[in-house]
C-alpha cells in the first residue's frame, strides 16, 4: 500500500519532467468537425463546397460558414432566415486567371455567420453551367441547409 502511494506522486513527476502533461479528458458527448478547436473554442470557419449540395449542416451559434462554388455563374439568394443566419457582406466572384471568357471559371463565395439556434437554407441558382451551356436538370441549383445550436 505505502508502494503504491509514493509511486503515483512519482509517476506524475516523471510525466511533467519529460515534458508531458497528464491527460485531459474529452468532453462529455466527444465532439469532431470544425466545432472542434485545439481551444475548445467554437467559434471556427467552416467551409462548405459543391459536394454539400443538399446536405445539412451543422454549426454552433457565432460560427462563420463560408460557401465556395466552383464556377462564377453562380447568383446566391441569401439566407431563408437571416435571424438564425445572417450573410456578411455581399457574395464574391473571382474569375480564375487565364480562363477562357465565358467559361465560368473560378468561383463564387458567399459568407454567413450563425447568429441564432435554429434551421435556415442557402440557395445559389445558376443559368449556365460552361460557355453556351445550359444546365442540366440538377446542376442549376444548390442548396445547403444550416442548422445552428446554441
Amino acid at each position: 500500500m505505502c508502494r503504491l502511494a509514493l509511486a503515483v506522486p512519482l509517476l506524475v513527476l516523471s510525466v511533467t519532467a519529460c515534458g508531458g502533461s497528464p491527460a485531459t479528458p474529452a468532453p462529455a458527448g466527444g465532439s469532431s468537425g470544425p466545432a472542434a478547436t485545439a481551444t475548445g473554442a467554437a467559434t471556427a470557419d467552416v467551409t462548405a463546397t459543391d459536394k454539400d449540395n443538399g446536405h445539412e449542416l451543422r454549426v454552433r451559434g457565432g460560427q462563420r460558414i463560408r460557401i465556395v462554388l466552383s464556377s462564377t455563374y453562380w447568383n446566391f439568394q441569401g439566407s431563408s432566415d437571416s435571424t438564425v443566419l445572417r450573410a456578411e457582406g455581399a457574395a464574391q466572384v473571382s474569375p480564375q486567371p487565364g480562363c477562357v471568357p465565358g467559361a465560368g471559371c473560378g468561383t463564387a463565395t458567399a459568407t454567413y455567420r450563425a447568429v441564432a439556434p435554429g434551421r435556415a437554407t442557402v440557395t445559389a441558382t445558376r443559368r449556365s453551367c460552361g460557355e453556351a451551356m445550359g444546365c442540366a436538370s440538377g446542376n442549376d441549383r444548390y442548396t445547403l441547409t444550416v442548422v445552428v445550436s446554441p
